[in-house]
């Protein structure tokens, strides 16, 4: 999906082409509930999967930077830990590529 046309909100959802008699419906095919951006983003099939993943990355993020500064802890490059918790995560939510045998 090219970011340029989700913020600019025209991503061709079947809303906008139901108003303009284009789509006979305004529901999303996969799932039948009405075809918003936001729905097309972080509602359905596997951009829900998605959007959940980066919400439990920022949120993981968030209490790391929380909890380092409440030790008062400098605020150095702690990029390291940014990117273990996002391998972990990732892991949780898509699986890290290997079978199980």
């Amino acid at each position: 999906m090219n970011w340029y046309r989700v913020i600019h909100d025209i991503i061709p959802t079947d809303v906008r082409l139901h108003r303009i008699r284009v789509s006979p419906t305004d529901n999303c095919s996969e799932c039948n509930n009405t075809d918003t951006l936001s729905h097309r983003l972080a509602e359905c099939g596997e951009n829900k999967m998605r959007w959940e993943w980066i919400q439990k990355i920022i949120a993981r993020m968030w209490r790391m930077w929380r909890k380092q500064n409440a030790l008062g802890m400098d605020t150095e490059d702690h990029s390291e830990n940014v990117e273990n918790v996002e391998n972990v995560e990732k892991t949780k939510c898509f699986g890290n590529g290997h079978r199980r045998s």
